[in-house]
């Protein structure tokens, strides 16, 4: 399975740890992981994670529709030419809902790609 994992930091925060366990172990389980951060921060969780698991991090982060295409742009690169078809994202605030609007969308493109919520509580 590949696997992309799409966060708004790897600044460490619960939601972050939990993530850097899960890749870890699919990776271990034979996956393919990718990470999307729009931000690494001065606390980043970026060591914790296996070597063989790709991050993508951007350099700032906001909700301005430019930023929503280049999400977007880059969730088709990774689905079309990089296989993704299983995506986690978390279920709090703006980022989140934006991310699984953009994955809605999608799905009726790549019908192959599923996404799962992650609850961080």
């Amino acid at each position: 399975m590949n696997i992309l994992f799409l966060l708004k930091s790897l600044e460490t925060g619960g939601l972050e740890v939990v993530t850097s366990v899960l890749a870890n172990e699919f990776i271990a389980q034979g996956n393919t992981v990718c990470v999307f951060s729009f931000l690494g921060g001065k606390n980043s969780i970026a060591k914790s994670f296996n070597e063989q698991i790709k991050l993508y991090e951007g350099s700032d982060y906001n909700t301005s529709g430019t930023n929503i295409a280049a999400l977007r742009e880059v969730l088709i690169d990774l689905i079309a030419n990089n296989d993704v078809d299983m995506f986690y994202v978390g279920n709090h605030g703006r980022f989140d809902s934006i991310v699984r609007g953009v994955l809605r969308e999608l799905k009726t493109e790549y019908p192959q790609i599923r996404y799962a919520v992650v609850l961080a509580y």
